[in-house]
């Protein structure tokens, strides 16, 4: 068993964008199957770059806020409810349009 608490959590880096933060409930290899389980803040304006994973399909959920992600070139919104699934090898980048944050999480791809 494992329980986090956000309030405990330490806030880390994003790698995609050092300027977003995360943190991170579960890490690689605490589950298996399960790369990672966080939540990311953005702060309006900010961004995560284009980018695509071979070996991992990430789930975004929106806890709040609005923003954009585009998934091989077509443009999807997220507010708050709205759930997200990229596949693996799917290109794929996230826009924060107000304060924007993200419950995520990684599943290992046999792709």
């Amino acid at each position: 068993m494992k329980i986090s608490d956000f309030n405990n959590l330490e806030k880390e880096n994003v790698s995609h964008n050092e300027e977003v933060k995360r943190q991170r409930f579960l890490h690689d290899g605490d589950l298996p199957g399960l790369t990672n389980f966080s939540r990311a803040f953005f702060e309006a304006g900010m961004q995560v770059e284009s980018h695509l994973h071979k070996d991992m399909n990430e789930v975004f959920y929106v806890l709040q806020g609005r923003g954009e992600i585009m998934v091989d070139l077509k443009s999807y919104k997220l507010s708050p409810g709205v759930s997200v699934v990229v596949e693996a090898g799917e290109r794929h980048q996230i826009l924060a349009e107000t304060s924007l944050e993200l419950l995520y999480f990684g599943l290992e791809s046999k792709a």
